[in-house]
């Protein structure tokens, strides 16, 4: 459902490990790290929480994804996403405009993804 996110492992009460693999141009970043999803089904809300590292490059992420389903008209849906993402060490110096236009590519594609998983 996420573009480039693969090898999930869940480690148990909603929390997961995997690999996220971007590229932007000819750099190339293999980050390895954690997530956690804080859902709260009664509000149609969730939040996920994550860390990863690249060991290669000596820098990371850190991210907040928050989403929310309403209903602002009867039998309409509104999906929102929000995203907060903090580069980390030799990574936040490596381009870091063109990282946050890739990483907002992504959420897009996500979304998007989202989006149809649901039924829009």
């Amino acid at each position: 459902m996420i573009p480039g996110v693969k090898d999930v492992m869940s480690l148990g009460d909603n929390k997961y490990s995997g690999t996220m693999q971007v590229g932007i141009g000819p750099m190339k970043m293999n980050l390895q790290g954690d997530l956690t999803a804080n859902p709260d089904p009664d509000n149609f809300e969730w939040k996920l929480e994550g860390h990863a590292q690249d060991k290669r490059l000596g820098g990371g992420i850190r991210v907040i994804v928050e989403a929310k389903i309403e209903e602002p008209e009867l039998g309409k849906s509104e999906l929102s996403v929000s995203t907060d993402i903090q580069f980390i060490g030799r990574l936040g110096t490596l381009g870091q405009p063109l990282i946050r236009s890739k990483a907002k590519d992504q959420m897009k594609e996500f979304t998007n993804n989202l989006t149809k998983a649901v039924g829009g």
